[in-house]
């Protein structure tokens, strides 16, 4: 008979705070409100904030009791079977794989050995299951035009008839009559700052000097500073740069776990970044799509990858094809040598 616990944990998700993993830990929730997106025109429904506490090791029997009761075993076989079940996964953890509890999240250890949850998406709060986020859109209304009354009406347009007799009277409007004297006026202060400025020898502002190394040089050869744009490809970094990471700027793995004797170690590049905010999402990208992240400050950039082991050279070609494959790019291998 196959005992699913993942799928135990999940169920009692819905009913109960704290769900204890004997030895593990444990998955806690809280109560997270319903939110309002302005920007993006999105309502969440209320929900539960999923983590993991790995303080909590001491087993309370809730999940004992549920396997016993759901699966009708005695309490010792179920005992002996979340027993397995925790060494299969401390197992898995210490060799760097992400561990998928359906529905909860997934479980992986970051480059200090520390462990990390990742939760997923689904609502274990019974209060809201089942309500999808909704989408809202601000209603345009049109303000209709005023209604002029009648006696505003009339005075408006004898006021006009009486500009229009006005105009005939003078031959020029009041507002041309007035612009006229004033435009004259700006024309001869505009000549006479003109015919000063060619008697004082043109402008009063110095004349910069002369940069003359830039002279009689390609734009090509002028040095310009570094713009620390984000670069979505790695093929934007020189292959010195690529080649020479910068030793303060790397966060290779020192603690990860040492490789068999019959296997080998190589870190293949995927992307540069220049943006943090870049760098940690494609790493948690790759977590997500169970590859161990790595990246390495080179120059402004940092580049990012996978550690992989390997066997033989066509065992790495796989894996960089399944790479180039899954991040449209090209990947950079560097083995590391023992």
């Amino acid at each position: 008979m196959k005992v699913d616990i993942p799928s135990a944990i999940a169920e009692l998700l819905y009913e109960h705070q704290t769900v204890v993993i004997p030895g593990l830990g444990a998955f806690t929730t809280d109560y997270k409100p319903a939110a309002i997106d302005q920007v993006q025109g999105v309502l969440t429904p209320p929900s539960k904030n999923l983590d993991f506490d790995t303080n909590l090791l001491v087993n309370d029997g809730l999940l004992v009791h549920y396997i016993q009761k759901k699966y009708e075993v005695t309490a010792e076989q179920a005992e002996a079977l979340l027993d397995d079940f925790v060494t299969q996964i401390l197992s898995r953890l210490d060799k760097k794989e992400t561990v998928d509890f359906p529905k909860v999240g997934k479980l992986y250890k970051d480059f200090e050995n520390n462990l990390k949850f990742l939760p997923g998406t689904t609502n274990f709060n019974t209060d809201s299951f089942g309500l999808p986020e909704v989408r809202f859109f601000p209603i345009l209304r049109k303000k209709a035009p005023p209604v002029r009354p009648a006696a505003a009406t009339q005075t408006a347009a004898a006021a006009a008839t009486q500009s229009t007799e006005k105009v005939k009277e003078d031959g020029l409007p009041l507002w041309l009559r007035i612009l006229l004297p004033v435009l004259g006026i700006l024309s001869v202060i505009v000549l006479i700052f003109s015919v000063y400025m060619l008697q004082s020898g043109g402008s009063t502002h110095p004349t910069p000097p002369v940069d003359t190394e830039r002279l009689n040089k390609k734009p090509s050869d002028v040095e310009t500073a570094d713009d620390p744009e984000d670069l979505e490809d790695l093929k934007a970094e020189s292959p010195e740069q690529a080649d020479s990471p910068d030793s303060e700027g790397a966060t290779a793995d020192t603690e990860a776990p040492t490789p068999a004797p019959d296997t080998r170690e190589a870190f293949i590049i995927i992307h540069s970044f220049g943006n943090p905010n870049n760098v940690k999402k494609f790493m948690q990208k790759l977590m997500e799509d169970g590859f161990q992240p790595k990246s390495e400050k080179v120059g402004k950039l940092t580049s990012v990858g996978a550690v992989v082991t390997y066997e033989s050279d066509s065992e790495l070609d796989e894996i960089v094809a399944e790479l180039k494959k899954l991040y449209n790019t090209t990947p950079r291998v560097r083995k590391m040598e023992e």
